[in-house]
């Protein structure tokens, strides 16, 4: 009996002093964590630092729609950001207060629904314990951004749809990669460079839960730079089966109008409409933000001519940023779609943390807010949308790559940098 006794005393003994050892070692510092050399998202071993085989990691979180019908944008948008993590640490990774970190990725699929970005985003904030976070994208940020607000997680849409809630006064941590409205002034501008006579234009409109709050604001700008439309915007759902009818309403412009724009959807969508524009023998130029060699492979040889695509990048476009062709080159695949939205998102944090020096989303933030200008993959950015989204350099816009389809060839025509909007 006194045997037993004497081993339960040692057996309290050796727990009462592990247990603050044990809870150290599940303990969360910001963000940050030590692991033995982990192996990122974007599967690559991270060097030792020289740390007895210890480093430190930096972990963001990552929503992309990997499944359903968004998965047309956000699967080639998860394998860049994962190339551009990896290019990052390949370089050493970044330096905070002195020390190295390399960045983990953790990915969640968003699902193409606003209840999967719901569940992705309590998943990076009550299980993966992230501090920062990039995505999602347009629409689907009003299911995420209040739980990134309520946790003080810095999160980075890679797009916007203006929607209530998304972005505004009411959302200090949220920060815009890209504005949507920047972005579309850039295509104005690539379609202007190159059919400098063009006034008067029919749109087409990807409708959405957030065309009533984006158009206001894009109505606007094109008439500030000297557009005038023919017609109202024929507006067109993202998942349709046959997207002839919307040809054939545009078509019906085309003694009007002196080009189309198209804007508000993806790029199959987009495709799919310019080819039923050349079908009619229709050659009126078309100007969209997109990937121009997945333009000429989705809209087909025999139909893709006189279109500009613009806010996409290619492997060694004339003037490319050296790290646009090594995440280009990561991804193993050149002449994949790059829209480049949520590498360039992963791209400015590290950058705005980097400026910061600290890994506390408050002082990054902080921060982040008195630059007025950063470093983008494609060149500096600068703030834009301080009415519209009642931030002040909270939205950022940042010189595009400018391509010319002609007889399903095209060529880098040279960047634009798009105007800030009020």
């Amino acid at each position: 009996m006194k045997a037993t006794r004497f081993a339960h005393a040692v057996l309290l003994l050796l727990l009462l002093v592990g247990l603050p050892y044990l809870l150290a070692a599940c303990g969360d510092d910001e963000g940050a964590s030590t692991t033995a050399a982990p192996e990122t998202t974007a599967g690559t071993t991270a060097p030792d630092n020289g740390t007895s085989g210890q480093m430190e990691s930096l972990r963001i979180g990552g929503i992309f729609s990997i499944t359903d019908w968004y998965s047309a944008v956000d699967a080639t948008e998860r394998t860049d950001a994962e190339a551009l993590v990896k290019v990052v640490n390949d370089g050493g990774g970044i330096t905070v207060q002195g020390k190295k970190y390399q960045i983990e990725l953790i990915v969640q699929d968003g699902k193409s629904t606003l209840d999967g970005n719901t569940s992705a985003a309590n998943k990076l904030v009550i299980d993966d314990k992230v501090k920062f976070s990039v995505g999602p994208s347009a629409f689907f940020n009003v299911a995420t951004t209040p739980i990134y607000e309520q946790a003080k997680v810095l999160h980075i849409l890679t797009n916007t749809a203006c929607q209530p809630g998304e972005i505004n006064a009411d959302t200090p941590y949220g920060f815009v990669c890209n504005d949507p409205l920047g972005m579309y002034g850039g295509a104005v501008k690539a379609l202007l460079q190159l059919y400098p006579d063009v006034k008067n234009v029919a749109m087409a409109l990807g409708e959405d839960s957030a065309t009533p709050y984006q158009w206001p604001h894009m109505e606007k700008m094109y008439a500030s730079m000297g557009l005038k439309l023919v017609d109202e915007p024929v507006k067109f759902s993202q998942t349709l089966e046959d997207y002839n009818p919307i040809a054939a309403k545009l078509h019906s412009y085309a003694d009007e109008a002196d080009a189309y724009l198209f804007a508000m959807a993806t790029p199959p969508s987009f495709a799919a409409i310019a080819k039923g524009l050349r079908a009619l023998g229709d050659n009126t130029p078309i100007a969209y933000p997109a990937f121009a060699p997945g333009t000429v492979s989705l809209v087909g040889a025999e139909y893709a001519t006189n279109i500009v695509n613009s806010g996409s990048f290619g492997y060694k476009a004339p003037d490319n940023p050296e790290i646009v062709d090594k995440v280009f080159e990561v991804g193993g695949d050149t002449q994949r779609q790059f829209l480049g939205l949520a590498p360039n998102a992963v791209y400015m944090l590290l950058k705005a943390i980097e400026a910061a020096d600290s890994l506390d989303p408050e002082v990054v933030r902080t921060k982040w807010e008195s630059m007025e200008s950063v470093e983008t993959l494609y060149g500096e950015g600068f703030p834009t949308g301080e009415q519209v989204y009642g931030l002040k350099n909270h939205a950022w816009v940042y010189p595009t790559c400018v391509t010319h389809i002609m007889d399903g060839n095209f060529e880098f025509v040279g960047w634009v940098t798009p105007d800030p909007v009020p």
